[in-house]
């Protein structure tokens, strides 16, 4: 069998399995498509966690107020929600 074909099993008539040989170009072809749509939406779902790089960019900062106080501040995208953010 070539790696472009496929076994596929197959009822005929008098009940008994065949097994139909066909292109699974397709499949792969779907299943390409298929896992690189799940990878990018996995990239853009959700806030971003992560410390701020400066004033304007996207992520948190933190801030010593006393030796045990903290004041912590997040900034989101245009994108993220205030529920978000607060929650």
């Amino acid at each position: 069998m070539s790696p472009n074909t496929c076994a596929i099993p197959d009822r005929n008539e008098s009940g008994h399995e065949d097994v139909k040989i066909e292109s699974c170009q397709w499949l792969k072809r779907a299943s390409l498509v298929l896992c690189a749509g799940l990878m990018l939406s996995a990239c853009a779902a959700g806030a971003v966690y992560r410390p701020q790089g400066s004033e304007k960019d996207v992520g948190y900062s933190d801030q010593q107020i006393t030796l045990t106080r903290y004041r912590v501040s997040f900034s989101g995208d245009p994108d993220t929600s205030r529920a978000q953010v607060e929650d």
